[in-house]
């Protein structure tokens, strides 16, 4: 059974054709008391489901980059007019995805609430669309998801839109010694030792060759990753490329459908995934790299190289308080740190929200 919901009000948010929202009576959220309650707000759900629904005028327009541009304008727009119409918080966009890609975002440090004086303070990391060239154009076969994830204030990872390399198994995996520093064949072989321990059987090249053809590994089907690729094929493992971000794929890592998610990818994207894995369980970890590495296949593929930040990436990131490893001062961290899920969202009042925009109809990864 479905209720309205009582949270949601158009005017506030100045949408004249979404007049009303309701919601399974199952899943109606209450806030008891005072504080932030971020995990008790139906409010959350307004701005994925809002951006969902306005998404689809633009539903096969064309594949150009420009009607992607005008699909995220629109995106900002509405957030800004929702978030602003929350008269219960402050919150700061701690971390965004667009300035990579050069297209509109909300800024990393900008502010929301209707309230002044003390009140409870938030994080939002939005993470713009996920499969959006999906959405504008019509022959394009994958899914389109929007996302954006909440926390208390400091909850969340303070951090430029930049690359990182990335390693997130699910819980069966867990435990095994994953790390973004390791080569995929090292990966593969403690992922299949681990599963072997746990089975209780013998571990010979064998026995992990076997695990590793079970395997189902989810890369970004990019150019810097043809190398990775290649050596995933030569392995036996089963290759999943996906076309934009690592969202969906990770719930899949948690249902226990993929094994691996590794490679580079966007920051902002990596710290939603924290919260599903902080949430739901499963082992991540990230490190950043400078951006004319990550679009050098040759320099990614050499760890020495991960450390070649540019002038202006160096002070970027020294505003965020990360610098060059041996020079850290207080609260700062080395660029070279390895992240976990937990530094990415450590915060006690955690939500991810996402809504589809578009059904895959080949499969729930691809």
């Amino acid at each position: 059974m479905f209720i309205k919901d009582q949270s949601f009000d158009s005017k506030k948010i100045d949408d004249h054709y979404i007049i009303e929202a309701y919601i399974p009576e199952e899943h109606n959220l209450k806030v008891s008391g005072e504080g932030l309650q971020l995990t008790n707000r139906n409010e959350l759900r307004h701005p994925v489901g809002v951006v969902a629904a306005r998404s689809l005028r633009y539903f096969g327009t064309n594949g150009e980059d420009f009607n992607i541009f005008r699909i995220r304008d629109m995106v900002v727009w509405r957030l800004r007019h929702i978030y602003n119409s929350f008269n219960w918080w402050n919150a700061y966009v701690v971390n965004a995805e667009g300035e990579r890609k050069y297209m509109p975002m909300l800024y990393i440090g900008e502010k929301f609430g209707t309230v002044t004086g003390n009140v409870n303070e938030a994080d939002i990391v939005p993470s713009a669309f996920e499969n959006d060239r999906c959405i504008v154009n019509k022959e394009c076969r994958g899914g389109a998801i929007f996302a954006v994830g909440y926390s208390e204030r400091g909850g969340l990872f303070n951090s430029p839109d930049m690359y990182g390399a990335k390693t997130i198994v699910g819980s069966k995996h867990k435990g095994a010694g994953v790390s973004v520093v390791h080569g995929i064949t090292k990966n593969l072989r403690l992922m299949a030792e681990h599963t072997l321990k746990t089975k209780g059987k013998q571990i010979s090249p064998q026995t992990i060759h076997d695990e590793i053809k079970e395997m189902k590994i989810v890369i970004l089907n990019r150019p810097r990753h043809e190398k990775l690729i290649k050596t995933i094929n030569e392995l036996g493992a089963q290759l999943i490329l996906v076309q934009d971000d690592d969202l969906t794929p990770t719930l899949a890592v948690i249902r226990g459908e993929i094994d691996l998610i590794t490679g580079v990818g966007g920051i902002p994207e990596a710290i939603l995934s924290a919260i599903i894995i902080e949430k739901l369980g499963g082992e991540m970890h990230l490190r950043i790299l400078p951006a004319d590495v990550v679009q050098d296949e040759k320099l990614l593929g050499r760890l020495e190289n991960w450390n070649l930040f540019k002038k202006n990436e160096i002070d970027i990131l020294k505003n965020f308080k990360i610098v060059r490893p041996g020079t850290e001062k207080n609260d700062e961290n080395p660029w070279n740190k390895i992240w976990t899920s937990k530094d990415l969202s450590k915060g006690t009042d955690m939500v991810f929200t996402a809504s589809v925009i578009k059904k895959n109809p080949m499969d729930t990864i691809s």
